[in-house]
């Protein structure tokens, strides 16, 4: 037995050959995808909404960001409006009850 020969492509310092020359191009990203999808599933990322490269888009960001505030806000006058509500109610079942209690003390 002779020394084995080194094909010329894998020789040090020359460029390797990539893939299969394209025959299996199509399976290849077909795994890409679905180790893509297995990845966006464990780390709960949403693709629906999202687009490529929208988090470098410094409009949209700065739209997004008003938009949460905004909702922000309008969460919080709802939440001090259902306060008020709730603070008037007690105040007008205590005003009940008084007059309640003095009916029956006459």
């Amino acid at each position: 037995r002779g020394a084995q020969q080194i094909p010329p492509t894998l020789r040090r310092g020359e460029p390797r050959p990539r893939g299969h020359g394209g025959r299996n191009a199509q399976a290849t990203e077909a795994r890409r995808e679905e180790r893509n999808t297995r990845l966006r599933d464990a780390f709960g990322i949403r693709s629906e909404g999202r687009r490529e490269g929208e988090a470098f888009d410094r409009e949209l960001q700065a739209a997004k960001k008003m938009e949460k505030q905004m909702e922000r806000e309008r969460a919080e006058r709802e939440a001090r409006k259902a306060e008020r509500r709730r603070v008037r109610e007690e105040r007008r079942e205590r005003r009940v009850k008084k007059k309640e209690e003095r009916r029956k003390e006459r």
